[in-house]
């Protein structure tokens, strides 16, 4: 019975071990990714209010209809 019980905690020891360890990480990448995607919804939102798509449009429905002569 001690044998097990001495098994028990040296798995349980490991266990917590790789936990601690690998848990930080884990938490580390995710507040690196929510970082990254805040910044990446702000530059998206940059380029968004200088973008005019009506020029985007103008331009290539004139490049279209030059191109069917």
């Amino acid at each position: 019975m001690k044998q097990e019980l001495a098994q028990f905690t040296a798995i349980y020891i490991q266990i917590v071990a790789y936990l601690v360890e690998y848990s930080f990480q884990i938490v580390g990448a995710v507040i690196v990714f929510l970082i990254g995607l805040f910044i990446s919804r702000r530059v998206s939102l940059c380029f968004a209010c200088s973008f005019d798509v009506s020029f985007l449009t103008n331009k290539s429905s004139r490049f279209m209809d030059s191109s069917h002569l």
